[in-house]
């Protein structure tokens, strides 16, 4: 059995690949009966082969072992998905660090088998509701997927600076009534954060801060990475951490330290997926 999408033609298998196809991949696909399987093409996302509903066979009744998952978020409002991570049938534990503050999103998850994908289980909505800062360092898996599984969270005595607009746009004298302007390729923003560098803890309820761990954000900082910064309003920016100091408060007896860092955008977020795999 076929489904007719359009121009009275009949499809009987629905094939979505992250690859352009190949002009052989295309002829091939043209033999009167070829049916595909899934090492057919080149990263094969989705495979759905028809049979009487839009449930197909590929996407409910798996026959063989599932050997991973493939995790999707919606946000709000979107009619799309986008792609979180594939992981290993042993992962249980997934965190989307691309999400932003007040915002609302569903998850999806796919079983997949070596051969077959399994049907959509689909979370409840939520929405983000927090009062921090965070900064997460980036760490390359594949294009435009990264993992973050080391996060700073900054929560306290919180003060951010001026978030500057930085535009290379530039005002021209003339012999005419008006001036004119010349606008360049430029467009992205910079900032800072004061902060004490140390949260209270969740199990002691003890603040938490120390020398070991203001070198351990130094060093992070030196290191040249980018990083994924998020802050309380619902702003997600790829960033370098391009300052940093610290300020000690002698007057209390554990002298927390109070951290100064500012920081410039170097790209854009855009299609990008950032997780990670520890809790």
């Amino acid at each position: 059995m076929a489904v007719k999408l359009f121009k009275n033609y009949a499809y009987d298998c629905l094939v979505v690949t992250s690859e352009t196809m190949s002009s052989d991949d295309i002829n091939n696909s043209k033999a009167i009966n070829y049916i595909p399987n899934w090492d057919s093409f080149i990263n094969t996302e989705t495979m759905c082969g028809y049979t009487d509903t839009i449930n197909s066979a590929y996407i409910s009744g798996l026959t063989s072992e599932v050997t991973g998952y493939t995790i999707y978020r919606q946000n709000s409002g979107d009619s799309y998905l986008h792609k979180v991570a594939s992981v290993g049938v042993d992962q249980f534990f997934v965190v989307d660090y691309t999400i932003a503050n007040n915002a609302s999103y569903t998850w999806s998850v796919v079983p997949l088998t070596a051969t077959e994908q399994g049907s959509i289980l689909q979370s409840e909505e939520y929405t983000t509701d927090w009062y921090r800062w965070s900064v997460s360092p980036l760490v390359k898996v594949s294009d435009n997927f990264y993992t973050a599984d080391t996060t700073w969270t900054f929560s306290l005595n919180l003060s951010p600076d001026d978030v500057k607009h930085n535009i290379d746009k530039t005002l021209i004298e003339n012999y005419t009534k008006y001036p004119k302007f010349t606008v360049g390729n430029s467009n992205y923003v910079s900032g800072g954060l004061s902060t004490l560098l140390g949260n209270v803890s969740c199990s002691t309820f003890e603040y938490d801060d120390s020398a070991d761990k203001w070198n351990a954000w130094k060093d992070f900082v030196a290191s040249g990475q980018d990083c994924l910064l998020k802050d309380t309003k619902g702003n997600a920016w790829r960033v370098q951490i391009d300052g940093n100091q610290y300020s000690e408060l002698i007057k209390n007896t554990t002298t927390p330290l109070t951290i100064r860092f500012t920081f410039t955008e170097v790209g854009s977020m855009d299609g990008i997926s950032v997780y990670g795999t520890s809790e």
